[in-house]
C-alpha cells in the first residue's frame, strides 16, 4: 500500500505540473507539436512531414543562415532540419512509432506533447518500483517498506522528470522516452540473470528495449553498446553451458534496431550516421564534432557536479543558476549539480569506502547477512557514467540533460542504502549517521527536485499559469515569513 500510495502522489503531481495545474492537456501551446508531425508523416508512408517549408524559405541565399531565416523558426521550428525541400525531425523516430502513431490510429487524434511526456516520466517511474521491489526481495527482504515508499518519492521528484514536464516539447519527450526504455532494459536484463539460468525472453526484452532508448536518443547507443558488451563477457564466463542461445537474444535485437535506425538515417540524408543535425535551422550547418570535445570537459565537470542552486526567501525558494559560457554570447538554459541538487547519490561514495573497510577487515561492527547486487548495481550504473561522459563533451550545458542519467544514480544510490542499512548493526553511531543522512538528503533533493519544477527551463508556471503561482504563494506565505524572519536576524 505504501508503494501505491507513494506513486499516487508522483502521478497526482507530474499531471498537475505537465498541465500546469489545469490537467488539461490539450491546452494551447506555443510551440508546434513536431513528433505529432512526424507521426503523420510516417502514417502517410514518408519519413519527413507532410507540412512543406514556405517558398520563400527555399528561396532565402542561405536558407539555413539563422539572420536571413529567424522569421521561419518561429513556434518551435527552429530545430527542425531542412533538407533538399523538406522537413525532417533530428530527434530519434521511436517516441513517434511507438506512442503517437498507435495513438492516432486507435483515437483519431493527435497525442498531445504533454501527455506523452507524462507516459514516458511515470512509465520511467513504474520500472524503476519494478527495480527496487526486486532489489529489495532478492537481496535485502529486510529492508522496511517505509524506506521503499521513501526510495519510490525520491526516484519520482528528484530524477529531473518534474522538471522536464514543466515545459512539454520535442527536446523533453526524446529524454523521457530514452529513459523509460533504458529503465526498463534494466529491469529485465536485471531479473534475466539468476545464478544458474538465463531468461532467454527478458535478455531479448533488455536488449531491443536498449535498442530502443538509441532510437529515442542517440547517445544512448553508446550506453547501450557498453552494457551489451558487459553482459556479452558476464554470460560468456559464468553461464557457457547456455551462452550460445543467450548470446543471441542478447545482441540480435539491439543490432536489429541499430540496422533500422542507421537505414532511417540514410534514406533520409544519405548517410546511416547523419540524425540532420547539421541540417537544423538554427545551427548554420554545424556538425556533432563542431559541438563536441574534450576541452569544454572541465568546465562541464563543475557545472554538472558543483554548481549550487539561488535559495532565497519567497517561494519556491529555489532558483537555478544559468549556465555562462565564454563562447556562447547569452546564458543558455538553467543548471543544477550533481551534489549540491541531490546529494543522496553521495550514499554510493560511502558505500563504497564501507567495502573497502569490510573488505580490509578494519571494520568488525556489520552484520554478515547482505549480499552486494554487484551484477544488478552495474547494469544500472553503466547508462549513467556513458551518458554523464557524453555530456560532458559538449559545448553546451542544460538543466534537462541530468535527466539523461539522473535516474541512474538514484537508483545506485538506493541500492547503497538498502545495503548500508542491512549490512551496519542497527543502533551504532555509524549506522544511526547513515540514516539521518539518507533521510535528510533524500528529503531535500526531493524538495529542490519540486522547487526547480515549478518555476521550469524559462518562467514556468509563474508565465502559464500565474493565478495558480499565486495561490501557492499565498498558501506558503507563512514559510515565507519565516524564511524572512530568518534571513534579517542571521
Amino acid at each position: 500500500m505504501l508503494r501505491i500510495a507513494a506513486l499516487t502522489i508522483v502521478l497526482f503531481f507530474y499531471t498537475w505540473t505537465v498541465t500546469d495545474g489545469t490537467y488539461n492537456f490539450y491546452r494551447e501551446n506555443k510551440h508546434a507539436p513536431l513528433y505529432s508531425y512526424l507521426a503523420d508523416g510516417f502514417l502517410h508512408g514518408q519519413l519527413h512531414f507532410v507540412q512543406k517549408p514556405p517558398l520563400e524559405l527555399l528561396n532565402l541565399e542561405n536558407p539555413y543562415d539563422t539572420y536571413q531565416n529567424k522569421d521561419f523558426r518561429t513556434n518551435g521550428w527552429h530545430d527542425v532540419s531542412l533538407y533538399r525541400g523538406k522537413y525532417y525531425l533530428y530527434f530519434g523516430p521511436v517516441p513517434a512509432i511507438v506512442l503517437f502513431m498507435p495513438f492516432k490510429l486507435l483515437t483519431k487524434k493527435e497525442m498531445s506533447d504533454r501527455l506523452a511526456i507524462l507516459i514516458f516520466s511515470f512509465g520511467t517511474l513504474i520500472w524503476a518500483t519494478f527495480i527496487i521491489g526486486y532489489l529489495k526481495k532478492k537481496y535485502f527482504p529486510t529492508v522496511p517498506e517505509y524506506m521503499v515508499a521513501t526510495a519510490i518519492l525520491l526516484v519520482g521528484f528528484a530524477n529531473v522528470c518534474p522538471y522536464l514536464l514543466r515545459r512539454a516539447l520535442m527536446y523533453s519527450i526524446a529524454i523521457a522516452s530514452a529513459i523509460f526504455f533504458t529503465t526498463a532494459a534494466i529491469y529485465f536484463l536485471s531479473r534475466a540473470i539468476e545464478k544458474h539460468k538465463l531468461n532467454i525472453v527478458w535478455l531479448s526484452l533488455g536488449s531491443l528495449f536498449v535498442g530502443l532508448a538509441g532510437g529515442c536518443r542517440p547517445h544512448f547507443i553508446l550506453s547501450g553498446i557498453v552494457l551489451i558488451i558487459y553482459l556479452y563477457f558476464l554470460i560468456q564466463k559464468n553461464y557457457f553451458p547456455q551462452a550460445k542461445h543467450a548470446l543471441k537474444a542478447l545482441v540480435i535485437p539491439f543490432i536489429i534496431c541499430l540496422i533500422t535506425l542507421f537505414a532511417y538515417n540514410y534514406l533520409r540524408f544519405e548517410d546511416i550516421t547523419d540524425f540532420g543535425f547539421k541540417y537544423q535551422l538554427a545551427r548554420n550547418k554545424l556538425t556533432i564534432t563542431d559541438t563536441m570535445g574534450v576541452i569544454y570537459c572541465a568546465s562541464n565537470i563543475n557545472w554538472y557536479f558543483f554548481t549550487t542552486p539561488h535559495l532565497f526567501s519567497d517561494f519556491p525558494y529555489v532558483l537555478l543558476r544559468l549556465w555562462k559560457a565564454p563562447y556562447f554570447s547569452q546564458p543558455y538554459e538553467r543548471i543544477l549539480g550533481l551534489f549540491p541538487g541531490i546529494p543522496f547519490v553521495l550514499l554510493i561514495f560511502e558505500m563504497l569506502i564501507v567495502k573497502w573497510l569490510l573488505k580490509s577487515n578494519k571494520l568488525k561492527s556489520v552484520q554478515n547477512s547482505a549480499n552486494f547486487p554487484k551484477r544488478e548495481f552495474i547494469i544500472i550504473i553503466i547508462p549513467g557514467i556513458v551518458t554523464l561522459s557524453v555530456l560532458l563533451t559538449l559545448c553546451y550545458v542544460t538543466m534537462r540533460y541530468l535527466a539523461d542519467y539522473m535516474t541512474f544514480f538514484i537508483l545506485a544510490g538506493i541500492i547503497a542504502w538498502f545495503y548500508l542499512y542491512i549490512k551496519l548493526i542497527q543502533g551504532s553511531l555509524f549506522s544511526r549517521v547513515t540514516n539521518l543522512f539518507a533521510y535528510s538528503s533524500a528529503i531535500y533533493s526531493i524538495l529542490i527536485g519540486i522547487a526547480a519544477s515549478i518555476i521550469g527551463p524559462d518562467l514556468g508556471l509563474v508565465e502559464t499559469n500565474n493565478p495558480e503561482f499565486r495561490k501557492l504563494q499565498l498558501l506558503f506565505f507563512p514559510v515565507s515569513v519565516f524564511f524572512h524572519y530568518f534571513d534579517k536576524n542571521i
